[in-house]
């Protein structure tokens, strides 16, 4: 199982990054039959251009900035993944500038289910407020990926640390009923956020609209499946950076 730790604090030795480092140490423990290959993104330490708005990967399923930072790197990283940790601090009732920044690159997957197969886990920090608005926009945004978010494991001066550990304990034990079958990892979320593409996407077809979104959905069958459900068990297996 590979595991990847997506850092957007800019301090490292932070609450943030310390409960998602917490979080893997105990799933190595609770999954000590398994191996796990774990990869740490530091977005502070990545070389990471803004999106410019120009539509090119909407249009053509190509960012042209990949090739002058460290995101096609960073996107091979996240094909390969079994479980994602999105770990940023709250700032301003959002999540960091560099988080937010790698998910305007990733705009495009967005529309194509990219990271379907992919367990997320969304960890956040904050002094007082802002952490029910941040997670709601996570949640929104990785769903939108394809991504089945199955907890999120918070800190604030409210959160009894007995908490953390619980919520942290319980998303290490469905993890591992996952991996033996005793858990579906779609959720309702991301079924309505599928239908309502495969509607629109249906009709574009009928009316001859193509652009690398839909060619997309028809290489992938995309179209044809019932379910969110039935498309992950028509393609369990790693995600292809194909960009």
């Amino acid at each position: 199982m590979r595991i990847t730790i997506i850092n957007g604090s800019y301090h490292q030795k932070g609450k943030t990054i310390g409960i998602a480092n917490e979080f893997t140490s105990l799933l190595e423990k609770k999954l000590y039959k398994y191996t796990l290959v774990i990869n740490r993104i530091e977005l502070n330490n990545s070389k990471l251009e803004t999106c410019r708005g120009c539509k090119n990967c909407f249009s053509n399923g190509i960012c042209r900035l990949d090739k002058i930072d460290d995101m096609h790197k960073i996107k091979r990283i996240l094909c390969m993944s079994d479980v994602v940790i999105f770990s940023s601090p709250v700032y301003l009732k959002m999540i960091t500038a560099s988080m937010k920044l790698i998910l305007d690159r990733l705009a495009y997957w967005t529309h194509i289910f990219k990271l379907h197969n992919t367990l997320g886990i969304i960890v956040l920090s904050a002094a007082t407020s802002g952490i029910n608005e941040t997670n709601a926009y996570l949640m929104d945004i990785l769903s939108h990926l394809g991504i089945s978010v199955i907890g999120t494991i918070y800190n604030d001066i409210y959160c009894e640390k007995n908490y953390t550990n619980f919520e942290i304990d319980r998303i290490a034990t469905m993890i591992e009923r996952i991996i033996k079958g005793k858990e579906e990892i779609s959720n309702d979320l991301l079924e309505r956020y599928f239908k309502s593409f495969q509607y629109v996407y249906k009709e574009f077809v009928k009316n001859n609209k193509y652009d690398a979104e839909i060619n997309y959905w028809l290489q992938n069958d995309y179209l044809s499946k019932k379910t969110y459900l039935q498309l992950l068990e028509d393609n369990d297996g790693e995600n292809v950076d194909d960009e």
